[in-house]
């Protein structure tokens, strides 16, 4: 009796095809050839082209992840980066600007200055440049106090200057500072002379910073507006020739004696700063002299405390 085996058709008794090393070994060879050939000549570019088109958004989607994190914390380190330097642009813009506001004011001082020179050229007498270091609050006195006094050789009734014309006198001498009192003082008068027409009189403080009077001028007197005043040098105080003020209005009445004329100082009285202490190169010759009946009445009016008449 026959035995019966069963039989199994999954698996061949002699399997057909190559095994699994052979293929491995094979596909190396053939990279080894493709890379061969890819060196040595350009007939796999197109096929290359194709691959890397049809490769590309694998390869895009590979890198997402580490794109993603790079641009994320580049913009966040870009974000901290531009906010720290706009902190120090502002903070550098505001030190500019706090020295270019400082620059301005040197500039305009050192400007000032030079006037000041130039007028201390003009004036053929020795003088010293002063700053005002503080103003007098009362609205009804005009002085100011300088940072120059005995110890500098300053005096009581020393003439001060600016670039501009006659701003006062020294008032009161201390030892390292002085009082001066404007000539827009009440109580102050000055001998002045029209440049023009050479008629003499006194111009006196009104209170007002740009404003002068001269009450004591004959209606018939050669003044008329726009005439400059300067100093007649009566007294020996103030050198003469120097700018006072500028005639600004004259009202004639007939049937009064004197002319109501009034002038604006040439001097910057509220705005100067730095200013000129003269000595009049005349002062001791005129000071020794005998004095005549027509210098004494003017040379009173140079003193700071004269009091309206």
């Amino acid at each position: 009796m026959a035995t019966a085996y069963p039989q199994n058709d999954d698996k061949p008794l002699f399997p057909r095809g190559l095994s699994l090393n052979a293929r491995a070994i094979l596909l190396c060879l053939l990279s080894v050839i493709l890379l061969g050939v890819d060196q040595r000549t350009d007939q796999l570019q197109p096929i290359r082209r194709v691959l890397s088109t049809a490769t590309y958004p694998l390869d895009i989607l590979a890198a997402l992840p580490s794109t993603s994190w790079r641009w994320m914390t580049g913009s966040l380190t870009s974000r901290n980066n531009l906010q720290n330097e706009n902190r120090e642009l502002k903070r550098q813009l505001l030190l500019q600007n706090a020295r270019l506001q400082r620059m301005d004011a040197l500039d305009e001082e050192n400007r000032r200055l030079r006037e000041l020179m130039k007028s201390s050229t003009r004036l053929q007498s020795e003088v010293l440049v002063a700053e005002i270091i503080a103003v007098d609050m009362d609205p009804y006195r005009h002085a100011i106090t300088l940072n120059k006094g005995l110890a500098h050789k300053v005096y009581d009734g020393q003439p001060l200057l600016d670039a501009y014309g006659v701003l006062g006198q020294v008032d009161t001498a201390a030892a390292m500072s002085s009082t001066a009192v404007l000539i827009t003082d009440a109580n102050h008068a000055i001998p002045v002379t029209n440049n023009r027409s050479g008629v003499r009189t006194v111009a006196y403080g009104t209170g007002q910073s740009n404003r002068l009077s001269l009450p004591h001028v004959p209606n018939h007197s050669d003044m008329d507006e726009g005439d400059l005043l300067v100093t007649s040098g009566l007294g020996g105080r103030f050198p003469a020739g120097y700018p006072v003020a500028m005639i600004t209005s004259i009202q004639r009445d007939y049937g009064q004696p004197f002319a109501s004329i009034h002038a604006k100082p040439t001097a910057h009285v509220t705005e100067s700063r730095h200013v000129l202490l003269a000595w009049h190169e005349h002062l001791d010759e005129l000071s020794s002299d005998e004095p005549t009946d027509e210098t004494t009445s003017e040379a009173a009016a140079d003193k700071p405390a004269l009091g309206r008449p």
